[in-house]
């Protein structure tokens, strides 16, 4: 029987990958002229094509508790860049995010200065390369989705 390492295993390429993306992503933030952290830039991508979402479904959505979901929701709205409203979803009473024009400004000035460094790490695939690298991500992500609970 063929012993496999862990560390040779896709789950491991996968985790390294994304460890990286997120030193990468930490850093650069921390570079920009902004006033944003890698998680409220994920956090507040996700309301501007998300406009209807409650907390809970955003904190599934960007893979965090609610807790840590609710602070980001704090400083985004301390920094105006969301305001939150009152609303009924199966009757009970939640808050839902708004991104305000001000979060929309800053959200595509982060876009723009981010955009160029994702081209540099781009620049290695063709088109189709990362067409089918997202293909696949995606039947890699559903596989797992479906063993893994999220509490939130």
């Amino acid at each position: 029987m063929e012993i496999i390492k862990f560390t040779d295993t896709i789950f491991y390429r996968i985790e390294r990958s994304a460890r990286y993306i997120n030193l990468l992503s930490k850093d650069f933030f921390e570079k920009l002229d902004i006033c944003l952290t890698s998680d409220e830039f994920r956090t507040l991508d996700t309301l501007v094509y998300n406009s209807e979402i409650c907390q809970r479904d955003l904190a599934r959505l960007i893979l965090r508790d609610r807790v840590y979901t609710g602070r980001i929701l704090n400083s985004l709205e301390k920094k105006g860049l969301i305001k939150r409203k009152n609303d009924i979803k199966n009757n009970r009473l939640i808050r839902k995010p708004i991104v305000t024009e001000k979060g929309i400004e800053i959200y595509h000035n982060c876009l723009e200065k981010i955009e160029p460094k994702m081209q540099n790490v781009f620049r290695t695939f063709s088109k189709e390369q990362m067409e089918q690298l997202s293909k696949m991500l995606d039947l890699f992500e559903n596989a797992i989705s479906n063993e893994v609970v999220i509490e939130v």
